[in-house]
């Protein structure tokens, strides 16, 4: 093939159409990771795993791509970071607490924290 003023101008327009699908395909692959990756839980507090019956504690931390979240069962907000903050009554013995949440695809994951009530 000649490289001729035709031949020269197709040349370009491909290249610049494999340029445009190109990026659009990496675009559309970068703002996909995210969902792909699925719901995300991290909780920050409590760090303590023992502490004093009749008394209450923060339950802390952040949660990442998802639409709701609940602990133990009951639904609980975020900010617009994905970080929440609770208080609980903590019992004397061992008392559970489940963090749950769920995306918009109805992917679900779950924590669950052990915390002892214990006298000093």
């Amino acid at each position: 093939m000649p490289l001729t003023r035709t031949n020269i101008i197709r040349l370009i327009r491909i290249l610049i159409i494999l340029l445009f699908v190109t990026l659009i395909t990496g675009y559309a692959a970068f703002r996909s990771l995210d969902y792909l990756r699925g719901p995300e839980i991290m909780i920050t507090s409590p760090t303590i795993m023992m502490t004093k019956p009749d008394s209450t504690i923060i339950v802390s931390g952040q949660a990442l791509r998802i639409s709701e979240i609940k602990l133990n069962g009951k639904n609980i907000s975020t900010d617009e970071n994905g970080y929440w903050s609770e208080s609980l009554y903590i019992f004397r013995g061992p008392n559970k607490i489940t963090i749950e949440a769920r995306d918009r695809f109805q992917r679900q994951i779950s924590q669950t924290l052990e915390i002892y009530g214990i006298d000093e």
